[in-house]
């Protein structure tokens, strides 16, 4: 999966989805990365608006910021090791059209930790970014059962 393909496959994804914005309300980060950057361009931080939305975090945050050259990380690394951020993973995976219940288990799984490091573990363990590209190389990916792979 490249930057081409990021775009391609979730610009024309709503900016809101159930599980994800649910996800928000109780376990959105109260700062770092995307919502500094959110906080310092102007744009409204409020978990009960789930905002900023992860489209946006996608979309402005992430590859504008890596366009400019200011993330840390090169965009060949990220293909590489993929996104870190378990609720832009959780818009990413509910955007391609995961199983609500593989999408619940993992906000159970990584709720039972206490401490947002573990959770964003415990997440990322749950949905992996490997599962991220199968649903984009595989439109259909959906229909896959993510334990079986």
């Amino acid at each position: 999966m490249n930057a081409f393909d990021i775009i391609q496959f979730f610009y024309n994804k709503e900016e809101h989805y159930p599980v994800s914005d649910k996800f928000m309300e109780r376990y959105q980060q109260l700062s770092g990365g995307y919502l500094d950057f959110a906080r310092m361009t102007g744009h409204c931080v409020c978990k009960n608006l789930h905002e900023p939305n992860q489209k946006w975090h996608l979309f402005e945050s992430w590859l504008l910021q890596t366009a400019a050259g200011n993330k840390e990380k090169p965009l060949e690394e990220i293909q590489v090791k993929g996104f870190k951020c378990p609720e832009l993973l959780l818009w990413m995976a509910e955007a391609l059209g995961e199983k609500r219940t593989a999408l619940k288990k993992a906000v159970d799984t990584a709720m039972a930790f206490n401490t947002m490091p573990e959770r964003c573990e415990a997440y990322r363990k749950a949905i992996p970014f490997d599962r991220i590209k199968a649903l984009v190389d595989n439109p259909q990916g959906w229909r896959i059962d993510p334990h079986k792979e």
